[in-house]
């Protein structure tokens, strides 16, 4: 099976213990070849001098910075950066805050290099650790993998906090777009709308599955980035 490149922005504005719990959880999933690329994106000067140490020790491990603005949300740098820095033509792309579930990257090995591209399901939790299953496409998948995306499907399924792309495909759309640096849930939709225009219909995969963890940023509703994003787009 494909080997992977895993990447994550990391901010630091996270539970620094649930992010090294999140590391580890790949690092038990992953294969030998795999990588994980971690993108500081700028947001804090430095990180943690624990959190280095663990970092240096792990060989399938890249560790890289980014010059950005401090004020902003660089993740859509961040993960240009890391896809930059890859090895392998099966990118998969984690919020430093998703936790993935068993078996999770063997389903990317396969359905990345089936598809093309790939939304894995985002279960979340609340304020008390209990989990929140993603049911937000239930009714289209039937609990099923590999059903795709009609090509105007734009209702917020798309995260790109877990999701897989070719490198072919995800070049060949020329990454996410700077544009929408420094905002949240932007980049994620373009992407999808350049595929759809370029004739390539990403799939669903109900088995990719990751847990977005509980923390108290503020986060803008799906309505309010579809909105947005249809005002840039147009404005483009």
């Amino acid at each position: 099976m494909n080997n992977l490149s895993i990447i994550i922005p990391y901010s630091g504005m996270k539970d620094e213990g649930q992010t090294l719990l999140n590391l580890f959880t790949i690092l038990e999933e992953i294969r030998s070849d795999d990588e994980i690329i971690m993108v500081n994106d700028s947001s804090i000067p430095i990180m943690s001098r624990t959190f280095a140490r663990i970092l240096s020790a792990e060989k399938n491990v890249k560790f890289c910075e980014i010059e950005s603005d401090k004020e902003m949300n660089n993740s859509v740098l961040a993960r240009n950066a890391g896809s930059i820095l890859s090895s392998h033509d099966c990118l998969v792309f984690l919020d430093e805050d998703m936790r993935i579930v068993p078996m999770t990257l063997n389903v990317y090995r396969v359905s990345i290099e089936m598809y093309g591209l790939v939304f894995g399901r985002i279960n979340s939790t609340d304020a008390n650790g209990q989990t929140i299953m993603d049911t937000r496409l239930k009714d289209m998948t039937n609990l099923k993998s590999n059903i795709r995306f009609s090509t105007n499907c734009y209702d917020g399924s798309a995260g790109v906090g877990n999701m897989g792309i070719h490198a072919d495909v995800f070049f060949g759309l020329n990454g996410f777009d700077s544009i929408f640096n420094g905002y949240y849930g932007f980049s994620d939709l373009h992407l999808l709308h350049k595929a759809a225009l370029e004739g390539i219909q990403p799939c669903y995969d109900y088995k990719a599955a990751a847990t977005h963890l509980y923390h108290n940023n503020e986060y803008r509703s799906v309505k309010r980035n579809r909105r947005i994003f249809e005002e840039i787009w147009i404005k483009k």
